[in-house]
């Protein structure tokens, strides 16, 4: 028996009519059948539900956690990990630059990690990003992430304004069909470049680096789960690249999966931000491992276990 969950996002189009629709049909193909490996059954359901990769997630990750608790071994250490903890970020959402520091502040000591959303005005962004490094000093990390938010030219002056404030990466700050500008921008920033809402199957991914990407955020909702995950890890580790795992708005469920898949492949997943479970008011599951700014893996299996009660909604 295992656990998965999938969720409704604006950058796959899936709606939660349509994930239970599309469960619904791959129910009637899934049960019954005798799957060798999750490689199997991750090409069957490509095959069966192409456009649904949140659909096919959640299934991944439910089968990972059955295969693992079924040999008493957590998901990462079966990935072949030794289930190390992982340092994950808090966003800071769009908002003014005085409540992006206050938050900033309430946030530093508990996270060592802040991701602030930026792409909305240039000059504001700029300036609400020095307060928020200003306030958090120089030993929080600072990430930011724009979502497509600029053209090519306000995409390099931010990036050159965040440069001298110590920013790790820059997420998606162009248009993810101008990969012109993406791969242009990956060569000419002082600060890394990541492509997010850009990379979604195999071959995104496979195009971008052919451009000079390096940079990638991995989730397990765009690309199918655990093991399209893996594989993608693959490919970036041959060609030198590095991933940060994200989330969109999840369950602590299909976070726990994120989290082993991030832990076992340490060598290509530099970061993660995988803080949903944060925003959640209640989850069906217990909260993951949260300690000094570390999530921190437990199986078996994923280790995700139902809150009381719960196991039937």
């Amino acid at each position: 028996e295992g656990i998965g969950a999938s969720s409704a996002n604006s950058v796959t189009g899936e709606t939660p009519d349509g994930i239970s629709a599309s469960l619904n049909a791959l129910k009637q193909k899934l049960v019954g059948r005798n799957f060798s490996s999750a490689q199997v059954l991750s090409e069957f359901m490509e095959r069966e539900a192409p456009g649904a990769p949140a659909v096919r997630a959640g299934i991944d990750i439910a089968f990972h956690d059955a295969l693992a608790r079924g040999i008493g071994q957590s998901v990462g250490e079966m990935l072949g990990g030794t289930d190390e903890p992982v340092l994950t970020d808090m966003t800071i959402g769009l908002m003014s630059a005085s409540d992006a520091v206050a938050k900033a502040r309430a946030l530093t000591g508990t996270f060592k990690a802040l991701k602030l959303k930026v792409g909305t005005d240039l000059e504001v962004d700029i300036e609400r990003m020095r307060s928020v490094r200003d306030a958090v000093g120089p030993s929080v990390q600072l990430w930011c992430d724009a979502n497509q938010g600029y053209d090519f030219a306000q995409a390099l002056r931010f990036a050159e304004a965040a440069a001298e404030l110590g920013v790790e990466f820059i997420e998606q700050p162009v248009s993810a069909g101008d990969l012109g500008a993406l791969a242009r921008l990956a060569k000419e920033s002082p600060v890394p470049i990541m492509a997010d809402e850009a990379a979604k199957s195999m071959r995104d991914y496979q195009a971008l680096l052919d451009k000079g990407v390096s940079h990638f955020n991995i989730k397990l909702m765009k690309c199918g789960g655990i093991r399209p995950a893996c594989k993608i890890v693959d490919l970036l580790a041959e060609r030198g690249a590095k991933a940060l795992v994200g989330c969109m708005g999840e369950s602590g469920v299909s976070l726990a999966g994120a989290l082993h898949f991030a832990s076992a492949n340490a060598h290509v997943v530099k970061w993660a931000d995988l803080d949903s479970q944060f925003m959640l008011a209640r989850d069906v599951c217990h909260p993951l491992d949260f300690r000094d700014g570390m999530l921190w893996p437990n199986g078996p299996g994923t280790g995700m276990r139902w809150r009381e009660n719960d196991n039937n909604a």
